[in-house]
């Protein structure tokens, strides 16, 4: 069996998508069907139970699936070892992103590569936390934007502490002004989406006993600005948020000053290429530079 069925494999595993698989690899979801369904063939039994909307392992499937995770990051760590002794200073780089640090880095970043380091392929995968962690760990991606992760697998490095801040309609009014306190924060609606930014505050919430519910699936920041700009509640997003977007909002500092902490995961020193090492280089000038 070929390794790009391995990949396939995995990516349809890890999304329990077709459609989402398809996207990560670049390739059309009946391409990924027909793929699957000859991999299947091949090995005499069933790996998905397929549904109207996803799919999910079978028991095979399941059973399968570290040895093909392990086989594809070994794949990897190889042409990662055959790149540093052959010491070329290209090559594709797979970063790992999600909205904020890719709408505001990341243009600064090609804008460096072209300046200076034109034969450097960074393509760049949006995703969540959760997502992100996963494919640096089977070696899908070479680095990623990532909270603090406790691993002994990768390498990570602090980038940026982004502070979080409350975005409220106009309207409202606070016993403080510039401030909402963890008491205020409890009497209003809050507008988030499932994951995002959730992560972010989820310890802080936990911490100062506030339920942390949102009724709401939202995909982008620009839509809970928007919600939170017609007086539907409050949100609560990183700074790096409002550099991007705006609105008729007030922005207030809340109570104990929460953040969030963002970093590079990068594999394993002996593992990560020059083509890497610069980009990180460059990542880490741009942060420095564009705070």
């Amino acid at each position: 069996m070929e390794l790009s069925s391995y990949r396939i494999f995995n990516a349809v595993a890890t999304t329990g998508n077709f459609s989402k698989a398809a996207r990560s690899l670049y390739l059309s979801p009946s391409a990924i069907s027909h793929a699957i369904t000859k991999m299947e063939k091949d090995v005499g039994f069933p790996l998905f139970i397929r549904s109207k909307n996803n799919v999910i392992l079978t028991t095979y499937g399941r059973e399968i699936l570290p040895q093909i995770q392990n086989l594809l990051a070994l794949h990897s760590k190889i042409h990662k070892e055959l790149e540093i002794l052959q010491n070329i200073q290209h090559g594709v780089v797979h970063i790992g992103t999600y909205n904020s640090t890719c709408c505001y880095w990341l243009p600064s970043v090609f804008q460096e590569l072209k300046k200076n380091h034109l034969e450097i392929q960074l393509i760049v995968h949006e995703g969540e936390y959760p997502e992100l962690e996963s494919n640096m760990k089977n070696g899908t991606l070479d680095i990623s934007f990532l909270p603090p992760i406790q691993t002994d697998t990768l390498d990570y490095e602090t980038l940026y502490l982004d502070k979080m801040v409350c975005i409220a309609p106009l309207e409202y009014t606070f016993k403080q002004r510039g401030l909402i306190t963890i008491e205020e924060i409890s009497n209003y609606n809050l507008v988030a989406s499932p994951g995002g930014y959730t992560y972010d505050i989820q310890p802080f919430f936990s911490a100062n006993h506030i339920p942390l519910f949102s009724p709401h699936t939202l995909a982008n920041d620009s839509s809970i600005v928007a919600l939170v700009e017609s007086g539907l509640g409050i949100s609560i997003l990183p700074s790096l948020v409002l550099k991007l977007v705006h609105g008729n909002i007030q922005i207030l500092d809340i109570q104990n000053n929460p953040y969030r902490t963002i970093g590079l995961a990068t594999q394993k020193q002996q593992f990560v290429t020059p083509a890497t090492q610069i980009v990180k280089d460059i990542i880490k000038k741009v942060v420095k530079s564009k705070p």
